[in-house]
């Protein structure tokens, strides 16, 4: 860290150099004689003051990488569209209200942030444009939708739509068949599009705090690549039987919702190790529990419970059991056995 109030002109004059760190500093603008790096491929201005580029930042050409995050930042000059080799962008943290249409201009972009700005949707021609890009941040903006043209960025493995204000998924999310990661938790979403069952590939899936979101689409059985599944907060009545199809499931997480009951198909998890389900308004727990071969940690706290299955014991790997603030549970001798063996204690109940 320097703190550099302005770019010295003798670094305007490295005409061959090819990677230069500027982070960290103090600077407000850069001078136009920028475009004399004519070389350079990799410029780093993050953590600066920045409000805005000049448009000579289009004379340099053979840039691949930029990162521009942590400045002040409101709009992007024409000329950002002239860097045809630009292959990871990073905007984020600025005050950007739009992704401008140059953007799309951008064609080997495989990487584009734009995460905590002040985005509020996603330009449809940007998205129509950029099917390149394999990870797309757009979190922590005020967007309250999502266009259907983001189906056409179909390299996309990795993507952040989570602290919005969105109501609804386009179906063509189910386009995006090659998605490892979907975050679109802490939003406002009613529903999810039954396309969702296309992500076949999805190996994280969060969907938590999304208080309006009452139920989930049968198509979730689809996502056999899950591995973690976070739905807690939100306002779930049930779940789909199809859930027990997801094979590869190793964490759940169905805490503060609504839920009275589980399916019996809950239990065909086997490859599940922890799972969260306590405050809710569960009465009971399917008996095939007893046949999760890799429970590890079972949370059924603040519930109704008036027993707990006997097939309990049987859980191999069970390790922690928590039952604190089931009022009606009453002390069973599989309870008991699972006190001796350290997995619970009476306190907890």
């Amino acid at each position: 860290m320097c703190s550099l109030q302005e770019l010295p002109a003798s670094f305007c004059k490295l005409a061959s150099i090819q990677k230069l760190w500027l982070s960290q500093n103090a600077f407000t603008t850069l001078p136009p004689e920028i475009s004399n790096l004519e070389e350079l491929q990799w410029l780093w201005l993050n953590d600066n003051r920045l409000q805005g580029l000049p448009s000579e930042i289009g004379m340099l050409t053979k840039i691949q990488k930029l990162w521009l995050n942590f400045n002040q930042i409101q709009t992007l000059p024409r000329e950002i569209a002239c860097l045809h080799q630009l292959s990871w962008l990073d905007l984020s943290d600025n005050l950007l209200t739009e992704a401008p249409d140059e953007l799309s201009s951008l064609k080997n972009l495989t990487r584009l942030d734009l995460h905590s700005n002040k985005i509020r949707s996603l330009n449809p021609k940007v998205c129509a444009a950029l099917d390149k890009v394999t990870r797309l941040s757009l979190h922590s903006n005020d967007m309250e939708y999502v266009p259907e043209e983001i189906g056409n960025m179909t390299a996309l493995t990795w993507l952040s739509l989570n602290s919005n204000k969105l109501k609804h998924l386009p179906k063509s999310i189910g386009n995006l068949t090659k998605l490892e990661r979907l975050a679109v938790h802490i939003n406002e979403l009613q529903d999810v599009p039954e396309e969702i069952g296309n992500l076949v590939h999805v190996e994280s899936l969060s969907l938590h705090k999304n208080k309006d979101l009452l139920f989930l689409p049968r198509s979730i059985g689809n996502l056999h690549s899950v591995k973690r599944l976070s739905i807690h907060e939100c306002g779930l009545c049930s779940l789909p039987a199809e859930i027990g199809m997801l094979s590869s499931l190793v964490e759940l997480w169905l805490r503060c919702n609504q839920l009275e009951s589980l399916p019996n198909e809950i239990s065909n998890l086997r490859s599940l190790q922890r799972l969260w389900l306590d405050h809710n308004r569960l009465t009971c727990v399917p008996s095939g529990i007893g046949s999760m071969d890799m429970l590890q940690e079972l949370y059924l706290d603040e519930n109704q419970l008036t027993s707990v299955p006997q097939e309990l014991v049987n859980c191999k790997s069970l390790r922690k059991l928590f039952l604190t603030g089931n009022p009606k549970l009453i002390t069973t001798p599989e309870i008991e056995e699972l006190t001796k063996r350290g997995i619970t204690r009476p306190t907890f109940f």
